[in-house]
């Protein structure tokens, strides 16, 4: 298998663009960067969310992407009352300044291949939740993260013990990035 390469300087420099973020520093912000379709299951995300909102478990969510399912998941978003705390940001030029400011990097869909979102949060040192799809593969040496089981009861689970636990990050150590092997 060969993976596209990343130029990790260029991501690192990029994220570094003084760009406004909106996110709220007094609570954990969790971050997808996607395209808005059926198998990246952001509807399934609204209502974990929505569920762990009215359990008192404050936290907020980003998507940054665009796409066919904005109108359902806008309407889905406006019927469960977060429209405060689940966000759709539309499409970035440069997703990276938001990938790293946010506490976590999640990519909870449905099925998913090796995604390159993935690697370039990894570079950000961002702690990554997954669910268990063959992107588990991106992840697999990388310590701070998270394969949830693929369903919106494993999602709820694991994302409550974070907020319980109120983590926003795991561990220092930088991800050594390398483009050697392609």
């Amino acid at each position: 298998v060969i993976y596209n390469y990343i130029d990790k300087d260029l991501v690192i420099k990029k994220s570094n663009y003084n760009i406004k973020v909106e996110f709220d520093y007094n609570s954990i912000n969790f971050l997808t960067v996607c395209r808005l379709v059926k198998q990246k299951a952001i509807d399934r995300f609204i209502r974990v969310h929505s569920k762990l909102i009215k359990q008192g478990l404050k936290h907020k969510v980003y998507i940054i992407g665009d796409g066919p399912e904005k109108e359902n998941l806008q309407k889905l978003i406006k019927q469960e009352n977060v429209e405060d705390t689940f966000i759709l940001l539309g499409k970035k030029e440069n997703p990276y300044p938001y990938i790293k400011n946010a506490n976590y990097f999640c990519l909870l869909s449905e099925f998913e291949g090796y995604g390159m979102v993935i690697e370039e949060a990894k570079i950000l040192n961002k702690p990554i939740i997954i669910t268990d799809t063959a992107a588990r593969e991106a992840v697999q040496n990388y310590e701070n993260s998270i394969i949830v089981n693929n369903n919106e009861e494993g999602i709820y689970a694991e994302i409550k013990e974070v907020l319980q636990k109120k983590i926003k990050s795991f561990s220092n150590k930088q991800e050594k990035y390398d483009n050697s092997k392609i």
